[in-house]
């Protein structure tokens, strides 16, 4: 694949000895795998004359690659092979078109071949930011599950967020509850963890974020609720939350 079928496979300390050229494009060919091919083979309405791939076809093809040299957390694009498949949801061109269970699927195995779940992106963000923009509350849990820091700091859209404010932000109820179980574990103290604010000058905590959203699909009510529960202290009133549902409820209906 991409002209490296006639590298060695398997041979002790191969890869240690690349030249860093090589190393560099071996690593441009999993990005381009991964940001091009992969999606679209996967793809449930391809919008090119592709061949369907099952999840476990499109891990042999990144098995290839890796054996080629590729780098499991090499940041290529601005991106690591872990950013890029939690992203493709949100990818303009793949956006609907592969399920989350091959996502799943995808995500275990590079995880399994030694992907870091902690490793940022040219921003700061790790692959857990990702996974929660595009909605994938299964991979979340599976990179909470695999050691996915909580406390982290990474930047979207010009403001620093950790996850549980992206999953504010969102509306994400169910993440924002998983990760604030994984703060537990991790021995976070709760209340300053929810409480927590952006450090650039005027920075949100989470409960300010959930407050302005209104996307469709979304419960910032629950996530308001929620971070009460763990020790929000941000003032929110019954009418606000009363406006906040109808809002909500508007996009949803399109009004």
């Amino acid at each position: 694949m991409f002209g490296m079928s006639s590298c060695a496979f398997g041979m002790e300390g191969v890869l240690e000895a690349l030249p860093e050229a090589w190393q560099q494009e071996c690593n441009q060919h999993l990005n381009d795998y991964l940001e091009f091919v992969a999606p679209v083979e996967l793809a449930e309405r391809s919008w090119l004359p592709v061949e369907h791939k099952t999840p476990a076809e499109v891990c042999v093809s990144i098995d290839r690659l890796l054996n080629a040299g590729a780098q499991i957390n090499a940041v290529c694009g601005c991106r690591t092979p872990l950013h890029r498949v939690c992203s493709w949801k949100i990818d303009p061109f793949n956006r609907g078109s592969i399920s989350e269970e091959s996502v799943v699927v995808i995500v275990r195995f590079l995880l399994t071949k030694g992907a870091d779940s902690n490793v940022p992106n040219r921003r700061g963000a790790t692959a857990i930011f990702d996974a929660l923009m595009s909605k994938y509350g299964a991979v979340v849990r599976v990179l909470l599950d695999h050691n996915a820091r909580v406390n982290v700091w990474g930047v979207y859209k010009g403001r620093q967020m950790t996850p549980l404010h992206m999953a504010a932000w969102l509306g994400d109820a169910a993440s924002a509850d998983i990760i604030i179980q994984k703060a537990r574990v991790d021995g976070l103290p709760l209340p300053e963890f929810v409480n927590s604010r952006g450090p650039e000058r005027g920075g949100l905590t989470p409960l300010s974020l959930a407050k302005v959203c209104t996307r469709s699909r979304s419960d910032p009510v629950g996530v308001i609720q929620l971070l009460q529960r763990y020790g929000a202290t941000d003032r929110v009133t019954e009418q606000e939350l009363s406006e906040l549902r109808e809002r909500v409820a508007g996009q949803r209906h399109g009004v």
